[in-house]
């Protein structure tokens, strides 16, 4: 009898433990890879529900006689709504569940003709954004994110021969990575 009781009280009173929740995850957006490229991410928890969330892209594109390189930056500032997603058991708030998120990135990009051996042409974008999101972990340390949001990116010829160019575009997105 005092062994059914003993096994009935062990999950209340390990479930009574303070789990303190990660606050840095590192991560990949698995969509980067679909063009060629690679763009990964740090992110850091600041205070109650906000978090930075920055990191380099690498992408290479284009095809056929023409190569392109595309090295930026970006930086994305989340607020977390609730600060708890289903299955987890830390103690306060944490990065999962819903969050809405306004990003900023930068880059470079250039543009190679490759049987004429020969740069076309560079240009110089940025594009702001405004991102909702949700975040699972899985075992408490592998982070699972989905986005959809709106995106408006500037093109800008440093060399004046071009005008510059302004497109918005609905996206979607996602991080993969680990939380620590």
């Amino acid at each position: 009898m005092t062994t059914l009781v003993l096994a009935a009280l062990l999950p209340s009173l390990a479930s009574a433990q303070e789990v303190r929740p990660p606050t840095n995850a590192v991560s990949v957006q698995p969509l980067a890879f679909a063009s060629d490229g690679i763009a990964a991410q740090y992110e850091r928890f600041l205070k109650e529900r906000w978090s930075l969330a920055v990191g380099p892209a690498v992408r290479f594109g284009a095809g056929g006689d023409y190569s392109s390189l595309h090295l930026g930056a970006g930086g994305e500032l989340r607020y977390w709504i609730l600060g708890h997603a289903p299955f987890d058991d830390w103690t306060g708030r944490a990065m999962v569940g819903p969050f809405v998120s306004v990003r900023l990135d930068l880059a470079w990009v250039t543009l190679s003709n490759d049987v004429q051996d020969r740069t076309v042409g560079s240009f110089f974008t940025f594009a702001e954004s405004a991102w909702l999101g949700y975040r699972v972990s899985a075992w408490k340390r592998l982070e699972i994110s989905l986005l959809v949001g709106y995106a408006m990116r500037h093109e800008i010829d440093p060399s004046g021969r071009l005008a510059p160019y302004r497109r918005g575009a609905i996206g979607v997105g996602g991080t993969l990575g680990w939380m620590f």
